[in-house]
């Protein structure tokens, strides 16, 4: 399950087939954007991943520059997106996310951690469950 904006503007997931490929390679496809119409694109074009590392319940992501082209509102919704799906993928639950040389929002890097994240999520309705509206595509 893979997170990125929806059409009104919340964030929602896409659940794609990924047996057998390493964290990286999914990382980078989630990048390159969803393969449904029904969900937005959050990141810039060209953005890419350049370093992931996974240790001691954390995750580090460099990013291509691309991404610091973001900010307010938009950087917000990425870096949402972006974490819930590393969180998910490799399990952990702090995310560090930083360009290859730029700045992103004034900072050299984001953190994010899974116990600060408050977002209107459309998978979860309103008595908190998992709502069923998911997209699911395979490559």
């Amino acid at each position: 399950k893979i997170t990125y904006g929806s059409k009104t503007g919340s964030v929602t997931f896409e659940t794609r087939e990924s047996f057998g490929q390493s964290n990286e390679a999914i990382l980078q496809s989630y990048l390159e954007g969803p393969l449904s119409d029904n969900v937005s694109q959050p990141f810039p074009a060209g953005v890419s991943l350049t370093l992931l590392k996974v240790a001691d319940n954390q995750a580090s992501i460099v990013l291509t520059d691309g991404y610091a082209a973001l900010s307010g509102l938009n950087l917000s919704i990425a870096n949402v997106c972006l974490s819930k799906t590393v969180m998910e993928l490799c399990n952990v639950n702090t995310v560090t996310i930083q360009c290859e040389s730029e700045a992103l929002g004034g900072s050299p890097s984001i953190i994010i951690d899974s116990h600060e994240l408050l977002i209107f999520d459309e998978s979860i309705g309103p008595n908190g469950s998992l709502q069923t509206t998911e997209t699911s595509t395979s490559e």
